[in-house]
């Protein structure tokens, strides 16, 4: 595997150093069934996805997530998150030397 600089200051199409790798980390403590929406992930504009993975847990479990697309190729995820601890983790790379298709935004509602 390729070495991955996150402080590379390469730009779309500058060839060496055009992968990036995001990640996140967040930990909520739940008092009441909540309905979250959260934008942690990389965008549709941002390049080509080589990796991804979103995970959320409650109290150790896994909870699902819906994604939306918003405008510009935004993605939010919703977590439908039952009282406890939450905790939610993000990593991806990417590359930005290549774009993927802007997707068309969902319009709200969530289905249930």
């Amino acid at each position: 595997m390729s070495q991955i600089d996150p402080f590379s200051t390469g730009g779309p199409g500058s060839g060496v150093g055009s992968r990036r790798v995001l990640s996140c980390g967040l930990s909520f403590s739940v008092v009441e069934p909540a309905e979250l929406v959260l934008q942690v992930t990389a965008s549709d504009s941002a390049g080509s996805v080589m990796a991804e993975r979103l995970d959320a847990r409650s109290e150790g479990e896994p909870v699902a997530t819906a994604e939306l697309l918003g405008t510009h190729g935004t993605r939010s995820h919703v977590v439908r998150a039952p009282a406890g601890r939450l905790t939610v983790a993000y990593r991806s790379e990417i590359d930005v030397g290549s774009n993927r298709p802007v997707r068309d935004p969902v319009v709200w509602p969530v289905p249930g």
